[in-house]
């Protein structure tokens, strides 16, 4: 499984941003998660359906177990991210 999640740029290391963001995820901690999102990812998904929808997936998952070494992608101008998590369910990878 995949989730996809589009970031504002950050001063921060793009691994830390994206680590960062899995923990606000599974911590519920939405307002801050959708701060850090793109003007494109907050047009896209609203704090609403972050709460009400994506949310409850990912606690269906179960307890946060560990998660891996973030992968970097250059795609076009863009860097990508993928934040590999392993829940009590299965592993699944957070791209941002």
């Amino acid at each position: 499984m995949v989730a996809r999640i589009g970031l504002a740029q950050s001063a921060k290391a793009p691994q830390d941003v994206a680590s960062q963001t899995v923990v606000w995820l599974v911590d519920g901690k939405y307002d801050e998660l959708y701060r850090s999102f793109s003007a494109e990812m907050r047009a896209a998904l609203s704090l609403e359906a972050l709460k009400s929808s994506v949310g409850p997936q990912v606690n269906a998952l179960g307890k946060l177990l560990e998660t891996g070494k973030p992968a970097i992608q250059q795609i076009g101008g863009n860097t990508a991210l993928t934040v590999p998590a392993k829940f009590q369910a299965l592993w699944i990878d957070f791209r941002s």
